[in-house]
């Protein structure tokens, strides 16, 4: 499978979910490093050099992770549709 075979609405639903995924391990990592409350979660940290170090090693992939399954399931119906359409 190519490029152009994916449709134009899946890259852009993957594209986006790509970059949230990316903007809340940032932001979570700085957190962890600096101190303070982890936006969506309420949780208070204390920064640290080695808590930062957890954050990149274990929550930034699932981070990722968790990004990646919402854009699977945006994305899988969409497709569908998108390929329905065409037939």
């Amino acid at each position: 499978m190519t490029d152009d075979d994916v449709p134009v609405a899946v890259q852009v639903v993957g594209a986006v979910a790509l970059l949230a995924s990316l903007v809340v391990a940032t932001v979570v990592t700085w957190v962890c490093f600096t101190g303070g409350t982890i936006p969506l979660l309420g949780i208070e940290v204390d920064g640290s050099f080695g808590l930062g170090v957890i954050a990149l090693l274990f929550l930034d992939p699932l981070i990722m992770l968790v990004g990646l399954w919402v854009g699977m399931a945006l994305a899988a119906p969409i497709s569908w549709l998108v390929g329905r359409r065409g037939d």
